[in-house]
């Protein structure tokens, strides 16, 4: 079925080489349609990080934050692992779905991915489940 699943999603934001974690997307990533159910991959959450103590960056500064420093998957972690950055916040990935017929979309709790690759399988497991539920 993932062949079918790859066949009916459509991306909407294309994966950044270097930069799968969620902090580089924001928005709607994927979406699909079968049988009347709807789907969506979005990047949500706030983002708050400090980089290079007193570089405060949030949510809309984001783009600047990764220009002024370069910033890749690569960057982040190094940043971290000599104490350069400190996380107050990132964002996720997660899958919005609608029945058919409903008006209202709906979300799983706590099912989350953070970065973009597990983010559209977690789209293709969402897909398969809700529907074979029915």
């Amino acid at each position: 079925m993932n062949s079918y699943l790859d066949s009916i999603i459509d991306i909407h934001d294309d994966r950044i080489d270097g930069c799968l974690d969620s902090f580089f997307y924001d928005g709607i990533i994927a979406s699909a349609k079968h049988d009347g159910w709807e789907f969506q991959l979005f990047a949500v959450g706030d983002i708050s990080i400090i980089i290079d103590e007193g570089n405060h960056y949030r949510n809309h500064q984001v783009d600047e934050a990764i220009r002024e420093h370069e910033l890749t998957d690569e960057k982040l972690r190094m940043l971290d692992e000599n104490g350069e950055s400190e996380w107050r916040n990132n964002n996720w990935f997660e899958v919005l779905w609608k029945k058919p017929g409903d008006e209202d979309w709906n979300c799983s709790i706590g099912n989350v991915a953070h970065d973009y690759d597990s983010a559209l399988q977690l789209l293709k497991d969402e897909i398969n489940r809700l529907i074979s539920e029915g």
